[in-house]
């Protein structure tokens, strides 16, 4: 939630966020009177975590808890974090999912507790499900209406003060609120762009390309630039957490150098682009090396810059595998894994061509605003279609792996990124998630075996936003990165109880996570698993001991499913959650990186679409809407034509073999998406004007 002082910050698994909860905070605390009650919670994480110990973890029948003297947890044992929330507010908690459904997954609430056949219902203090099942238990009035008690719920009810869009969200179709989000960082970057530094490196730092691959490019030349470099021009950079102009001098495209060569080779492309990172950067005396220029949090590549460097990489396999040792061969860009849910980011790529709307990254479907603060669908803009076509060119040079639409379940990441079966540049996913990859760093944290120990998020590359009205009049060209982080369609919903006082009681315990106490509670777990503070942009945050980290390296789960599994913290039950927990988790190489995105956030250097913004360029659409559309059925047919058609066949086609390929044509897709205006924008249009959302 918000604080009195937090800079904008990254989330991206592993950096600090402006809507934080652990650091300075003015946040009331009022305790609930809860003394000598039992609270039945319902929470449950896809049947391994909730509020007591389930055992159902693949190897984790038992788990013994150094950090609790050495006890050991069975099945049922209730878990340290609720533990403490039991002794701080001197009640009882109990975990309800035992008497419902042995712990099967959140996603069947519904179900498992069966809107007609579960009568104990009402005797449920605490719930947690997802959005689409809120709505319709509130349809049958099982639900509390929010809005009824927020004379009990000091803190929350703050912070939907302090958070008008998030409230107009979670507000139903009937003015009726009936649930608590739940945040993994708020108005904070989700995804980063990550590079393999060290085959950066070495294409642009070493003092002598001799070694270069000389080997005849033969895909090469297909992708045209699309940055004018033909004069100076300005652009905004962080230092020290501080804007700056920089003025980028005018040279020769290195795209088009590289297109214009006689004898396309990997040396080369690598020249090509290093003479002009010399031409256009090093003169501005701002770095020491060439790399700085896509590593640092100083950086100031483009678009072109990026591709250019793809193709210095890609096509100097040899050359790069004789210094790292890695099998197979060095790739471009690569997807998470080859999953379908996975392939879109390949599609997010897109947004280095200035393409907002993109489905996936959005927050709500292909929605956005315009400058102007209309919303616009992304599937109906002409530039995605034009980002289509050059996806397409990148890989037929070659840039972007073959097989990334592959319907199987290989692991890219932990396959390239580690040199098992090759090395990849690129890739455009979660922080922590994909540094892991590095060696393992003096934390534990890492691959045993990988041959890298340098993959790091960095900085968007600046390219031409056509709706940026945020960024100086002079930059002509800006970062921004689309993806943020907001409601996650989940929380707390707060069951009608048989008596007034059981529901005021459950609505206490609800907001007491969003209290300071209990929000330290939630992230971090019990007061004897901290040790201390870590800094973060000025920030002090709680310090996990150790222990937890050891503890999380040796479970092998990941550090969620471990704090999920065994403290009982990090749930997705209705709060806040600060990214200072995600940071602690994150391999070394990965915090740097988080280090200079996040101070170059703060600078205003990278723009990050955030949902306090008034609706305009950089503001994000409301995740969520509790109300249940009159023309669900139109809307729906639009968002599967997307998802099933153009998403997992027809824009697949269009970037592995062109648009004929794809058997659609341009004109169709926006004659159909033509319909988007009349029913699609015109119904969330409507429900912006009731929050006092639109423009």
């Amino acid at each position: 939630m918000k604080k009195k002082t937090l800079l904008l910050g990254v989330a991206a698994l592993g950096v600090l966020t402006l809507a934080s909860c652990g650091g300075e905070t003015d946040q009331p605390y009022v305790t609930p009177d809860l003394e000598g009650k039992t609270m039945n919670v319902y929470l449950n994480y896809k049947g391994q975590s909730g509020v007591s110990f389930t055992g159902k973890v693949k190897g984790h029948a038992q788990y013994t808890n150094p950090l609790e003297g050495g006890k050991t947890y069975t099945q049922g044992a209730i878990l340290p974090m609720w533990e403490a929330v039991a002794k701080n507010l001197k009640c009882e908690i109990k975990d309800a999912v035992w008497a419902v459904d042995e712990y099967v997954s959140t996603d069947d609430a519904s179900q498992k507790l069966s809107l007609e056949g579960y009568a104990d219902f009402a005797n449920l203090d605490l719930v947690v499900m997802n959005n689409a099942n809120s709505i319709e238990f509130a349809k049958n009035g099982k639900l509390a209406n929010l809005y009824d008690y927020l004379d009990v719920m000091p803190n929350y009810s703050k912070f939907l003060d302090e958070h008008p869009t998030v409230k107009a969200e979670m507000t139903n179709g009937d003015g009726k609120m009936y649930m608590l989000p739940y945040f993994d960082g708020l108005d904070s970057a989700e995804h980063l762009f990550i590079l393999n530094t060290e085959l950066v490196e070495a294409i642009l730092d070493v003092d002598s390309t001799s070694g270069f691959d000389t080997a005849a490019v033969t895909n090469g030349g297909v992708y045209q630039p699309v940055i004018d470099t033909s004069t100076d021009f300005t652009v905004g950079i962080s230092v020290n957490g501080k804007l700056e102009d920089l003025t980028v001098k005018a040279a020769t495209n290195p795209v088009k150098v590289q297109n214009d060569l006689t004898a396309k080779t990997g040396k080369a492309y690598a020249e090509a682009l290093r003479n002009y990172i010399d031409a256009a950067y090093m003169s501005s005396n701002k770095y020491t090396k060439r790399s700085e220029v896509f590593t640092s949090e100083k950086a100031c590549y483009t678009t072109d810059d990026y591709i250019a460097l793809l193709r210095a990489v890609v096509n100097n396999n040899s050359y790069l595998k004789g210094k790292f040792g890695y099998e197979g061969k060095v790739e471009g860009f690569i997807p998470r894994t080859g999953e379908n849910s996975r392939i879109d980011s390949v599609l997010w790529l897109m947004q280095i061509f200035g393409v907002q709307g993109i489905r996936g990254m959005a927050e709500k479907d292909a929605l956005y605003f315009d400058k102007d603060g209309n919303l616009c669908d992304g599937r109906t803009n002409p530039a995605a279609y034009d980002g289509l076509t050059k996806l397409h060119q990148l890989y037929q040079e070659g840039l972007i792996i073959e097989g990334f639409d592959a319907g199987n379940k290989t692991a890219y990441n932990s396959q390239y990124l580690t040199g098992k079966s090759g090395a990849a540049l690129a890739m455009f996913d979660y922080n922590a998630t994909q540094t892991v990859n590095n060696k393992v760093d003096a934390n534990g944290i890492g691959t045993a075996d990988s041959k890298f120990k340098a993959v790091m998020p960095v900085l968007p590359p600046l390219t031409k936003w056509e709706n940026d009205n945020i960024s100086k009049s002079t930059y002509k060209y800006t970062r921004y990165l689309e993806s943020s982080r907001a409601n996650k369609g989940s929380g707390t919903v707060i069951p009608l109880h048989t008596t007034e006082e059981g529901t005021k009681a459950a609505c206490m315990l609800a907001d007491y996570f969003f209290s300071e106490e209990g929000a330290l509670l939630q992230d971090y777990g019990p007061e004897n698993y901290r040790d201390g503070t870590i800094t973060l942009a000025g920030v002090q945050y709680p310090k996990y001991k150790a222990e937890v980290i050891s503890e999380t390296n040796k479970s092998t789960l990941g550090w969620n499913d471990y704090c999920r599994m065994a403290i009982g913290s990090t749930q997705g039950l209705g709060h806040v959650r600060t990214d200072a927990v995600e940071y602690q988790f994150t391999n070394e190489a990965g915090k740097v990186g988080a280090a200079n995105v996040n101070a170059a956030c703060a600078s205003g250097a990278v723009i990050v679409a955030m949902s306090s913004r008034k609706p305009g360029f950089g503001a994000s659409v409301p995740s969520q809407w509790s109300s249940s559309p009159e023309n669900a059925t139109s809307i729906q047919t639009l968002v599967d034509f997307w998802s099933r058609g153009v998403g997992s066949e027809k824009w697949r086609k269009v970037v592995l073999e062109g648009w004929e390929a794809a058997e659609v044509s341009r004109t169709q897709l926006e004659g159909f998406f033509a319909q988007s205006a009349e029913v699609y924008l015109k119904h969330y249009q409507t429900l912006l004007e009731i929050a006092g959302l639109a423009s």
